[in-house]
């Protein structure tokens, strides 16, 4: 019959016993964490491969890849449409609340000769506003297709600053996206040499809410 004390370990069986500490146990559950994550990585890097191959092996000029482009286009500029004609009816019905531009400038804080608003438009005659309130220097953020014409819009081109001998600087930035840092310091060289002159700015987008106030 086992002699039930031989379970019982003495002290100096207790103290050559290896012991676990926290330091030792949050090394394991670490090292399983790694595991998990490398399993994870490893995923990632075949689905990328994956759809690299799938891009590859389709082409740009496949049928789905040009359909995706169409879509994608369409999606773009209706969203644009929609948001202009937004833009357009508010400074139609409330043009005291919500006028197409504003001058921004501020004496406390050091800033002026600088305006903020919309996109400038042949239709709502701009030019001729600008050349009222001298404004000779223009800061555009906007995507190329932002400038095409549609049935209740025609925006100013590069063409009609030119013609007005008026100067454009353009940055080609997304709509809905942030700045990168090289669009925010041209935008910022860009006011700081024309201010710096004396020179009046308008800084726009489409509807002067996002991309021209972030510059």
């Amino acid at each position: 019959m086992a002699d039930p004390t031989s379970s019982v370990h003495s002290p100096s069986d207790v103290a050559s016993m290896p012991s676990v500490t926290p330091a030792a146990k949050r090394s394991d559950s670490n090292k399983g964490l790694d595991n998990t994550t490398a399993k994870s990585s490893t995923a990632s890097q075949e689905t990328f491969k994956s759809s690299t191959f799938w891009s590859n092996f389709l082409g740009e000029d496949s049928l789905p890849s040009r359909i995706y482009a169409k879509l994608s286009s369409f999606k773009k500029n209706t969203k644009y449409r929609i948001s202009l004609i937004y833009t357009l009816s508010l400074n139609y019905f409330f043009p005291k609340k919500q006028p197409w531009y504003s001058d921004i400038s501020d004496k406390a804080k050091d800033v002026s000769n600088i305006y903020l608003g919309a996109i400038p438009l042949n239709n709502k005659k701009h030019i001729a506003e600008f050349k009222k309130e001298k404004i000779k220097s223009i800061l555009s953020l906007l995507e190329p297709f932002e400038y095409q014409k549609t049935f209740f819009s025609n925006p100013v081109t590069a063409e009609d600053w030119t013609n007005t001998g008026m100067k454009q600087c353009k940055i080609e930035a997304l709509d809905f996206e942030p700045l990168s840092l090289d669009q925010i310091n041209k935008a910022v060289k860009f006011l700081t040499k024309k201010i710096g002159k004396g020179k009046k700015v308008y800084v726009h987008c489409k509807a002067g809410k996002g991309r021209s106030v972030t510059a």
